[in-house]
């Protein structure tokens, strides 16, 4: 009988539900293969939600980042490193040796990293092997040494030199070689691309496949005759009771998810004869009882409701939200709301409700994906892991 295999299944910068969602789907299958996982992610309470019979705990933490709170507009990922806090060399050796003592004491077999920037390159100064799993948002494509760009002609917040040095020193003073360039760390290993490309803000940039969610996707059905709409909100949006009051005057069923909600927000649609969720529902058994969905944008779900063709109404909190929006505009099956402005009020959803052209396209584009029976990213990623563990 071979060694027994250790799987540590991180995430980093991710928050809420997209990234522990799949962490832990992808453990059950790699636990049903006999090996042993340990997740380490920055958000307990939404582990909590999920729930998982491996092990969980706390990823390092960046001090002060929010998910939410991540500027629009990132000129690429050097951006989105730079918002973290990587060019804070103080911040970025405290995660580095956090990372370090949680692979000390669990010396896996091999890392899969979720948006985990940090412990890919730490990952590669130890030479362990690893194996990314993420969006395409949080996979950027490398050229030449360079991430590509999400909106060329912007200047980087922060010069690529500066934060390689950074970095370099950073890695030093914990007795490491410095990485040949920013990129190869996430080079090293297989990369699991969980991004369609319809729904990669890379588009023609990506030369790699792309693949749907690890999740379970809906199948693609017609909308129900009571045209009731599925709400996933984060319940500390700003301007959240207002919208939900308008939503609820459209006159229209509704489920709801609402994490982070109080539980008079969910008394408060369940007086009103909705369906508020205590806890997140599988997105293929809810989506095909729903005629339109309305989120904050995340990866996930934007997936499953182009799977199931359904319109998507996205109320936007960070930027990968935004590129999520557009891509969806661009297939003419999204449509963005702003609670600060008139789109909150009733007749202004009810009119994007009755748009008859945004359910056809939905449905249209959910044939297309249908037809093409794009591959789940589950499959590629368990191949990836035994690989790179090793014999059992």
């Amino acid at each position: 009988m071979g060694a027994e295999r250790h799987v540590l299944l991180a995430s980093e910068l991710g928050g809420n539900l997209g990234h522990i969602g799949p962490l832990t789907v992808l453990a059950k299958a790699l636990r049903s293969e006999g090996m042993r996982c340990l997740l380490a992610v920055p958000d307990m309470a939404a582990a909590q939600l999920v729930g998982t019979s491996s092990p969980v705990i706390p990823a390092p933490r960046w001090e002060g980042v929010e998910h939410e709170g991540a500027a629009f507009g990132n000129e690429s990922y050097l951006d989105l490193l730079v918002q973290a806090g990587f060019s804070d060399k103080r911040l970025l050796r405290g995660v580095m040796l956090a990372w370090g003592a949680i692979l000390d004491l669990s010396s896996p077999s091999v890392i899969v990293a979720d948006h985990a920037p940090a412990l890919s390159f730490l990952a590669e100064a130890r030479g362990l092997p690893i194996v990314h799993v993420s969006t395409g948002f949080a996979l950027p494509p490398i050229h030449g040494g360079q991430f590509a760009s999400l909106r060329p002609g912007r200047a980087p917040l922060v010069p690529e030199p500066r934060l390689r040095a950074g970095l370099e020193e950073v890695l030093a003073t914990m007795g490491h070689v410095a990485p040949p360039s920013l990129t190869s760390a996430f080079l090293r290993g297989k990369r699991i691309i969980c991004s369609i490309r319809e729904l990669d803000p890379y588009g023609a940039a990506r030369e790699e496949p792309g693949f749907l969610p690890i999740e379970d996707m809906p199948k693609l059905v017609l909308p129900p005759a009571d045209g009731r709409v599925f709400a996933y909100l984060d319940g500390k949006a700003p301007g959240l009771m207002g919208f939900v009051k308008a939503l609820i005057g459209v006159g229209r069923p509704i489920t709801a998810y609402i994490r982070n909600a109080s539980a008079f927000m969910n008394e408060f649609l369940r007086l009103r004869g909705h369906e508020a969720l205590v806890d997140p529902a599988p997105l293929a058994d809810v989506l095909p009882l729903c005629s339109h969905v309305v989120s904050h944008g995340g990866s996930t779900l934007c997936h499953a409701a182009l799977c199931a063709g359904r319109p998507h109404l996205v109320w936007p909190l960070h930027d990968e939200a935004r590129l999520n929006l557009a891509l969806l505009a661009r297939l003419g099956c999204g449509v963005q709301l702003d609670p600060k402005r008139n789109e909150t009020e009733k007749n202004s959803l009810l009119r994007i409700l009755c748009d008859h052209a945004l359910i056809e396209a939905a449905q249209r584009q959910g044939g297309i994906i249908s037809e093409r029976k794009p591959l789940r990213a589950l499959t590629p990623a368990l191949a990836a892991v035994r690989v790179s563990a090793g014999p059992g």
